[in-house]
């Protein structure tokens, strides 16, 4: 998996920029797997077990997968679990982009339930996190792809976004000139 870590302040466009970049992510086309975008509530362990029934419902599973869980499962970790499970027995075939947002006090203790940078358990899955501050989620340096929309940016910083999110690295100047034009602004590049 790839994570990008969106931070910034309330009100910074965090999610605005996620959902622009899920557009482009769609129409890009997937070649011969089915994109698909999935946001997740990551608010409480009920939004996050929601979530992933919703993702496995996405990729396959019966629409009533959350129900079934639930009369099967009395413990929420066991509900995330399932739903886990379930979703992977049915991804193949499909390039994923999560959009994680609303990451509440109480779901650092439950980060093995959502992709981590590097994960090959999600494969070539792609990760937007929007977060207020990175450090909030008690994660080491080593593991932060960090997109902040506190400030504008400078060319570097610009350039290095721009290429984050298309994952193109052979046209330099374009992406300059692109950033330049964009004012070197966060939400509009």
């Amino acid at each position: 998996a790839r994570v990008i870590y969106v931070t910034g302040l309330p009100g910074t466009g965090k999610k605005t920029v996620c959902y622009q970049y899920a557009e482009q992510f769609l129409a890009s086309g997937g070649g011969d797997k089915k994109r698909i975008v999935s946001t997740w509530n990551l608010e409480t362990p009920e939004s996050l077990f929601r979530s992933l029934c919703d993702l496995a419902v996405m990729v396959g599973a019966p629409p009533n997968i959350e129900t079934v869980i639930r009369r099967k499962c009395q413990l929420m970790a066991k509900r995330i679990k399932t739903a886990k499970r379930i979703y992977e027995s049915k991804k193949s075939g499909y390039k994923l982009l999560l959009i994680l947002t609303n990451v509440g006090e109480q779901m650092k203790s439950l980060r093995q339930y959502w992709p981590q940078h590097g994960d090959e358990q999600w494969g070539d899955t792609q990760v937007l996190l929007c977060v207020d501050d990175v450090s909030d989620l008690g994660i080491s340096n080593a593991e932060i792809n960090e997109l902040s929309l506190n400030g504008g940016f400078i060319e570097e910083q610009g350039v290095a976004v721009l290429r984050s999110l298309s994952g193109k690295n052979d046209d330099l100047d374009g992406a300059k000139y692109l950033v330049k034009e964009l004012n070197f602004h966060p939400m509009s590049i």
